[in-house]
């Protein structure tokens, strides 16, 4: 009974780990059903064949696939910052399931290299578009931003506070990126008003996209 158990695990965790690639491109992204039920079977078998307060489970539960709610709460639906977190996500489980299963001593099922081609032979428009903006070859120094929020405008006050949240934005952007640190800085600069929303933190968190991405 018991190496069955293990056989059921060890066959769960090879199916997820070779639908990565289908899954960047699943209509619906986190809220499809394909996703919902690979995140949930790789959830069960990791807690169930390494146990729930192993590093694997843990670390396979602290990834977000998304941005959470209260980082960018002026943004409604799926965001460019949302397919971002997303795409990062799938390639931290696959490395993790491929690590997962070489401690298991199981060799992981090979993967295409090429991300997965929708029906119709189109590529998912959100990945065309966030594939678009990260490909953009102009790279944003905080200096610019800097330069930029003086144009705005705005009472040296609010620049001054302006400046202050984005350098320390660009400071955790180069650092550690921690998302509760991130979103009370987004926060702030969101209460600034639209205009220093759209000149701070779109041109920062795109820079930090390209570089997860390795697109710098």
């Amino acid at each position: 009974m018991v190496d069955a158990n293990r056989e059921l695990h060890l066959s769960r965790l090879r199916d997820p780990h070779a639908a990565v690639p289908s899954l960047r491109n699943a209509e619906g992204r986190t809220d499809s059903t394909s996703f919902q039920t690979w995140r949930g079977r790789v959830k069960q078998s990791l807690d169930v064949f390494f146990g729930p307060k192993h590093h694997y489970s843990t670390e396979f539960n602290g990834l977000y696939f998304r941005v959470p709610a209260v980082i960018l709460t002026e943004s409604t639906g799926w965001t460019v910052f949302d397919e971002g977190e997303f795409q990062k996500s799938l390639t931290m489980s696959l490395q993790l399931l491929e690590d997962a299963l070489e401690e298991a001593d199981v060799p992981p099922p090979r993967t295409p290299s090429q991300p997965q081609v929708l029906s119709g032979g189109s590529v998912s428009p959100i990945v065309l578009n966030v594939t678009n903006v990260l490909s953009q070859s102009t790279t944003v120094q905080i200096a610019q931003v800097l330069r930029q929020l003086e144009e705005l405008g705005l009472s040296p006050a609010v620049v001054s506070h302006a400046k202050d949240l984005a350098t320390d934005l660009n400071k955790e952007i180069e650092g550690e990126q921690r998302w509760p640190v991130l979103g009370k800085i987004l926060n702030s600069l969101q209460a600034l008003g639209k205009p220093v929303y759209e000149n701070v933190v779109i041109p920062l968190l795109l820079e930090m996209l390209k570089k997860q991405a390795g697109l710098q």
